[in-house]
């Protein structure tokens, strides 16, 4: 097994961790949803370097996968989540991918 392939399962575990992983849906641009676990850190009201305020935000590590996850991000694509813990749901844009590796994308999401 290859260096890659390690971190790749390893990603795909955390994320599918029934201890830190969260079902979540994604829904993809071009058609279709798929629900996948994912680790979301909550970032609450966030604030601009100029005081302004944009709103609630989050970062969300899905699984670079074909089926546990997705294996590529597109612009439109979106994902539904609870910005506050406990919270209704809400449907959350693709801000930003932060980074990604074989294993996992790390996105910026925001309602």
């Amino acid at each position: 097994m290859t260096l890659a392939d390690k971190l790749k399962r390893d990603a795909i575990a955390l994320a599918s961790s029934k201890h830190f992983g969260e079902p979540l849906t994604y829904t993809f641009a071009a058609g279709g949803t798929r629900t996948v676990k994912a680790v979301v850190q909550r970032l609450g009201k966030v604030e601009l370097e100029d005081g302004e305020l944009v709103g609630e935000a989050a970062i969300v590590f899905v699984p670079n996968d074909s089926t546990d996850g997705v294996t590529s991000i597109a612009d439109g694509d979106q994902i539904t989540l609870a910005f506050k813990e406990g919270g209704a749901t809400q449907v959350g844009r693709i801000m930003r991918v932060d980074a990604q590796d074989p294993g996992s994308w790390m996105l910026e999401v925001q309602p």
